[in-house]
């Protein structure tokens, strides 16, 4: 089933990129066992994490590039490089798109220009936050 948008009270599961189709991306809805695939230029090659508000994904790529991302008004926020991260390490830190383990959003960037974006960031384990304005991530021990 294609759709162009889809509403939907419950949380959809995201699946993983398949080869072939990467512009696609499936969706499945866990009470009705369905899944719906949509077009996603914009993904291609990205790992995307839920960040607590309906819509709102995190993405980060083989480079190091992050962004926020809507998944129906399809509005991108680009966020500071990797290498802003206080502990990222060229280096030792070969798979970028998995150096961030988790993402959550205070507020829903489309309502509110005060929200903050805090991650949980890999080896060594700590968290950092990102405002708007902000050039790079601050991390610290919370």
């Amino acid at each position: 089933m294609v759709v162009a948008e889809v509403a939907c009270p419950v949380p959809l599961l995201m699946l993983a990129e398949k080869p072939g189709k990467e512009e696609s991306r499936e969706f499945f809805d866990l009470i009705k066992g369905v899944t719906y695939t949509m077009n996603f230029p914009e993904l291609v090659g990205k790992r995307c994490l839920g960040v607590g508000i309906p819509g709102w994904i995190f993405t980060a790529d083989l480079k190091g590039n992050m962004n926020l991302f809507h998944l129906n008004s399809r509005c991108l926020i680009e966020l500071p490089h990797m290498n802003t991260l206080e502990n990222f390490d060229y280096d030792y830190h070969i798979e970028f798109e998995y150096y961030v383990e988790k993402a959550l959003l205070s507020f829903d960037p489309h309502t509110n220009d005060g929200y903050i974006l805090m991650i949980n960031q890999g080896v060594p384990r700590s968290l950092a936050y990102w405002k708007p304005g902000n050039t790079g991530f601050i991390t610290g021990l919370f």
